[in-house]
């Protein structure tokens, strides 16, 4: 009896001694999770309410054009692609961001031998930073864009011929390089 008596009191001081922090080996702690299973989209986003920023100096932006972009969230990747347009995203999503910046590059070669460099960045601000960025009616958007001849053939191939002289007409829609900012409104269609 007083064996019995003893084993008891005596797990009962060692449990006495553990925090929960404690183990007593082959578990190992949790791990602090991830950003959800599986994809989130597409989804529809429909612009509105296009504003150029000072000058467009490559002509890029059209207020009056009707534009469309889906949105792909894959763990920590968030891709937003215009249809007939840049593609951006990042690596760095997190579903408590209140903002997400997404960027891309993509080289031009349909003025062969000129080669132009498009560079896109846009800033999204989630309206309602209390939830995610797919749980959001609308987002503010800030859009950089930037172009630059990349030619490899020789300097200016886009405005300038292989002497040298300027070319008449040009081979690309405005003198490279060339920059353009817009800010505009993203509505989810439909609704989350």
């Amino acid at each position: 009896m007083s064996k019995i008596f003893l084993t008891i009191v005596f797990a009962a001081a060692v449990a006495m001694g553990c925090d929960s922090t404690d183990t007593l080996g082959g578990g190992g702690a949790g791990g602090a999770g991830g950003m959800g299973g599986g994809t989130i989209g597409p989804l529809t986003w429909v612009a509105s309410d296009i504003t150029v920023v000072g000058m467009d100096e490559c002509n890029f932006f059209n207020p009056d054009e009707a534009l469309m972009f889906e949105m792909t969230i894959d763990g920590s990747t968030l891709t937003l692609v215009q249809s007939d347009g840049p593609s951006v995203s990042t690596d760095n999503y997190f579903d408590t961001a209140d903002e997400v910046i997404v960027s891309g590059s993509a080289e031009d070669s349909t003025q062969d031998p000129c080669i132009v460099m498009l560079d896109d960045a846009m800033q999204l601000g989630l309206d309602n930073p209390d939830v995610s960025i797919d749980q959001n009616d609308t987002l503010s958007v800030t859009w950089n864009h930037v172009e630059e001849d990349i030619s490899s053939a020789y300097d200016d191939a886009c405005t300038l011929d292989d002497e040298g002289n300027p070319l008449d007409p040009i081979l690309w829609f405005a003198d490279l390089p060339c920059s353009g900012e817009a800010t505009m409104t993203l509505t989810q269609s439909p609704a989350p």
